[in-house]
């Protein structure tokens, strides 16, 4: 009995130790109690990333704004002024600084309408749109650059594409 008792209480004294010490350890390993002030890298050049021991930077993605200036990181996250856990990573999307070359959509012969809209959401902009006679409002020609396009050629994202559409008489 005396046995029994004692081998009781020591598997109790380790299930103790066993318990607070997993505990500590998750403490230790998480860092739960640590936190660090995450930058404001928006508007800084992709290439000028601060090096900060207890953190790490990684490009999630890319843009390109025309408007904006070229290699400047635009968003973040965790956001600027977030406390994080140290070595967290810190997505970042930055604007390139030359646009990416996106196929032509193949327009002609498609309804007008649909087919500039087609256009416009393959990232392209829109230039003049000139009519002329015929039966149907369809998509004529395009150009950009004085270049005809019969689609499947590849252009830079923001290019200029002019229309030649029908108009019903």
């Amino acid at each position: 009995m005396k046995l029994i008792v004692r081998n009781l209480l020591i598997i109790t004294l380790i299930a103790i130790i066993g318990f607070f010490g997993i505990f500590k350890i998750l403490n230790l390993y998480t860092l739960r109690n640590e936190r660090i002030i995450v930058p404001n890298l928006i508007g800084i050049q992709v290439d000028e990333i601060p090096k900060i021991e207890q953190l790490n930077f990684k490009i999630s993605d890319s843009i390109y704004d025309r408007n904006s200036k070229r290699g400047i990181i635009m968003n973040q996250f965790p956001a600027p002024n977030s406390e994080v856990k140290p070595y967290r990573t810190i997505s970042i999307t930055y604007n390139r600084k030359m646009p990416r070359l996106i196929s032509v959509p193949i327009v002609i012969d498609q309804p007008a309408k649909d087919g500039i809209q087609n256009i416009k959401n393959a990232g392209f902009l829109i230039g003049k749109i000139d009519t002329v006679e015929n039966n149907f409002p369809i998509v004529i020609s395009m150009s950009s650059n004085g270049q005809l396009l019969k689609g499947g050629e590849k252009l830079q994202e923001g290019s200029v594409i002019n229309f030649q559409v029908g108009k019903e008489e």
